[in-house]
This record gives structure tokens, sequence and C-alpha cells, in this order.
């Protein structure tokens, strides 16, 4: 029982060490998101989710001005 226990407890441990994640909201579109872009002006206020920062950025690689 107390191996049960012990498992248990490590798995919910577990779980809120991933599950802590910073969350963005995008600028324009007000989506929350874990994946966050910058545009031009680079503020960590106005941010983008992938879909937006996709459009934004076109024809060039969005994905170089992810939020770290």
């Amino acid at each position: 029982m107390k191996k049960i226990n012990l498992c248990l407890l490590l798995i919910v441990f577990l779980c809120m060490l991933c599950g802590c994640g910073k969350s963005y909201t995008c600028y324009d579109c007000g989506k929350s998101t874990t994946k966050a872009y910058y545009n031009m002006d680079a503020k960590i206020e106005k941010v983008m989710c992938e879909e937006c920062a996709r459009k934004y950025w076109m024809p060039m690689p969005y994905q170089n001005y992810r939020v770290n």
C-alpha cells in the first residue's frame, strides 16, 4: 500500500513540474498560448500566437522571433 501511495505522489509531483509553463495572450486575436512570437516592436506586452506570427512575418521565417 505504501508503494502505491508513493507512486501516486511521485506522479502528481511530476505532473506539477511539467504543467508549469508561462502562458501568453496573443495581441492580435486574444488567444492564450505557450508559444509566443515577437512583432516588429519586440515588446513582451505585444506578443502573438503561432498562427498570427506566421501571417505577420510571411514570407520570412517566423520561428526566428519566438519568445524564450
